[in-house]
């Protein structure tokens, strides 16, 4: 029997469609609808605290532009207050606590002293801060409700401070008879122990979830690297040191188990090493088609791991921005794409400066604040 006419033109379709060249239907990933929370300076002259959910709906600002720049904004571990640091008396700073909303906002810090960077301890009950008076840096803590604030540290400098996941202990960064080491110490400043020494710079200590450990940015021979140490001092790990060019600002996955970093030679790079492997995923800049350009700055990760946030720094507003990142498509044997990025908010160049970005992005550990 001759087939017809019409099964010979469905042959001959179904022959063209499987050797035609077509794209291969885009991935599809989840991403965790938790707000971010970040530092900007958008319509005013004055860095404005910031929220967006994590698939870039809900965009609202926080805090007036009369309270001049409000700077490191950090989410309590409950995600129902922020705290950040904002001018106080003359040039000094202070820190502030409001809830999610931008409502109920106070100053907790009364004394006559420079206070940044504030960090929640895990309970939530107390925030760790740097706190300069004249012109050393040290570190102190202060609940929650502005009470019992206490110096931990003296010296010549102190800072970066971060809590252990129990909230037993602070690791930081200290300069002590002009060495510059990362020292842990309890939550009431006492039983103050060096954990490095070896004499070169360091910075920005982190624990690991389990709090077993603690990476930091080491700099030797005119390069920086990402080390890792067991909190009693021992197994000192330069855990980059195969990588051609610096890394610096690592920032561990909630769950353990990713280390993402920022790393260059010629061009700047991130990074995600898995945890208990020695080489890391590197994400280059020519694997993204020049649709951003490095370095990538803040890196915030999801609180399901999955997603990692970062500002892209460029100079051209139409590309700088905070992005998204699924991190499974590291795992795919064609490696991270364009397509797989999301773009959280672009055109994030200030009107009054091109050098000013997006900053401290942080991740809240919450349900979307979607009604």
């Amino acid at each position: 029997m001759r087939p017809s006419v019409f099964s010979t033109l469905i042959s001959v379709f179904l022959i063209t469609l499987a050797t035609f060249p077509h794209e291969a239907p885009a991935r599809v990933y989840q991403i965790a609808s938790h707000p971010i929370v970040y530092s900007y300076t958008e319509a005013t002259q004055y860095a404005q605290i910031h929220i967006i959910e994590g698939d870039g709906s809900g965009l609202k600002v926080l805090t007036p532009s009369s309270l001049g720049n409000a700077l490191g904004p950090v989410w309590s571990p409950d995600g129902k207050r922020i705290a950040f640091s904002a001018p106080t008396d003359g040039d000094k700073s202070g820190i502030f606590v409001m809830d999610a909303q931008g409502l109920n906002l106070k100053r907790i810090t009364t004394r006559a002293i420079d206070a940044l960077n504030p960090v929640w301890s895990p309970d939530g009950k107390s925030i760790a801060m740097q706190c300069v008076e004249g012109l050393v840096k040290q570190i102190c803590t202060i609940s929650a409700d502005g009470s019992n604030f206490k110096q931990l540290t003296d010296g010549e400098a102190n800072w970066y401070p971060a809590w252990s996941p129990s909230g037993k202990k602070i690791v930081f960064e200290s300069v002590r008879n002009h060495r510059d080491e990362i020292y842990t110490m309890n939550a009431d400043g006492s039983g103050q122990m060096k954990l490095t020494d070896s004499n070169t710079g360091k910075g920005v200590p982190v624990w690991s979830p389990d709090g077993k450990q603690v990476v930091f940015t080491g700099r030797a021979n005119k390069r920086s690297d990402i080390y890792s140490i067991n909190e009693d001092g021992s197994a000192l790990i330069n855990l980059t040191q195969n990588l051609p060019g610096s890394s610096s600002n690592p920032v561990w996955s909630p769950d353990g188990n990713y280390l993402a970093f920022n790393t260059k030679d010629d061009n700047a790079y991130l990074a995600i090493l898995r945890s208990g492997e020695v080489n890391p995923k590197i994400i280059r800049e020519s694997v993204l088609s020049g649709e951003l350009g490095g370095p990538f700055l803040d890196l915030a990760w999801s609180p399901d791991s999955k997603n990692i946030a970062f500002v892209s720094d460029e100079e051209d507003p139409a590309r700088a921005g905070i992005y998204v990142l699924p991190i499974a498509c590291i795992d795919l044997e064609t490696g991270c794409k364009t397509k797989d990025y999301i773009k959280l908010k672009a055109n994030l160049v200030s009107p009054h400066s091109t050098s000013d970005y997006p900053s401290h992005l942080n991740w809240a550990y919450l349900p979307s604040t979607k009604p």
